[in-house]
């Protein structure tokens, strides 16, 4: 997003061009294994105990819920559903559990995971359009959302270790948005000062024939696909 407001979109490569799309296969696969990284760093942090347990569940439940969220907005709003999205929402539910894992009942993973898939949706399919920044990843609109969605409903919904708003603690909800804003601060601050470097040394931006011709081949002088 930082990089939007800064260089903007160069040129629609989506004009006249051919819908020429990475295999599915493999997306699938390392969608596979996005599970690994949540588990892996989910359970460590609690006791081996029924935490753990909690936090394991969680993290399944939501990434569930957001599958099976995208999936049917999409085909209400698109008229079906596609493989691509059910792996969009997915990751959607992992981004929104990941800071409530160990803190929340699977109920509420249920909740966090469907509000994740459905916010995350808007923000791509929507938000994105209408502000026309160029986000191949969506890696705002799913993990930026999502992300600041879950710390939020972490101060919400927590009963386990701690206590949020439903179960009469509001300063936990506050603590929580005061953390997702200073994050966001810092984030936007760093970013700034990484690209202006980056600005100052190589530029921001390829040109227009460089971006139309792809990266694969002036940049890199190989190609990722014979077509």
């Amino acid at each position: 997003m930082k990089l939007f407001i800064m260089s903007g979109r160069q040129i629609d490569i989506s004009v006249g061009m051919p819908d020429i799309r990475h295999r599915r296969g493999l997306a699938v696969v390392h969608r596979l294994f996005d599970d690994v990284g949540p588990l892996h760093y989910v359970g460590p942090l609690h006791h081996h105990d029924g935490t753990a347990v909690v936090a394991f569940v969680a993290t399944n439940t939501a990434a569930a819920a957001g599958t099976v969220t995208w999936g049917l907005v999409e085909w209400a709003h698109r008229g079906k559903p596609t493989m691509l999205g059910a792996m969009s929402g997915a990751v959607a539910g992992l981004g929104s559990i990941t800071p409530a894992a160990g803190f929340v009942t699977p109920g509420a993973a249920i909740f966090i995971g469907l509000a994740g898939g459905l916010l995350c949706y808007g923000a791509v399919t929507m938000l994105k359009p209408r502000l026309g920044y160029d986000d191949t990843l969506d890696v705002f609109g799913i993990h930026g959302i999502a992300g600041t969605w879950g710390t939020l409903a972490t101060g919400v919904f927590a009963t386990i270790g701690a206590t949020g708003l439903l179960a009469g603690n509001p300063g936990q909800l506050l603590a929580q948005a005061i953390g997702a804003g200073v994050t966001v601060a810092v984030s936007a601050a760093g970013t700034y000062g990484i690209l202006k470097v980056v600005d100052m040394v190589i530029g921001l931006r390829v040109t227009p024939e460089q971006e139309m011709q792809g990266l694969d081949l002036t940049q890199h002088e190989e190609s990722g696909y014979a077509l």
